[in-house]
């Protein structure tokens, strides 16, 4: 079996790209991966987004947080993420 990848989107505010960047991981072929996707206090349609990708494909999964930066988001990420790469 294939090792297990983490991605990490940390997202603020990016509503207008969000479809299109979930979409392009999503269509990889590589198999075996997570997608940790982190809404960091957007006020824009991002949670939204977020969301209906994490109902959809249980291999994206969806934390929302207050707003406290790119640092500590992607950090956190990182931290959540349970792949070997």
């Amino acid at each position: 079996m294939a090792e297990l990848i983490s991605i990490v989107v940390p997202v603020y505010n990016a509503a207008p790209f969000l479809h299109s960047c979930l979409q392009s991981i999503k269509k990889q072929t590589y198999p075996s991966f997570e997608v940790i996707m982190i809404n960091d206090g957007s006020t824009d349609e991002s949670e939204f987004i977020l969301s209906k990708y994490a109902q959809e494909d249980s291999r994206f999964l969806l934390y929302n947080q207050e707003n406290h930066g790119l640092g500590y988001t992607r950090n956190r990420g990182i931290s959540l993420s349970t792949g070997k790469y």
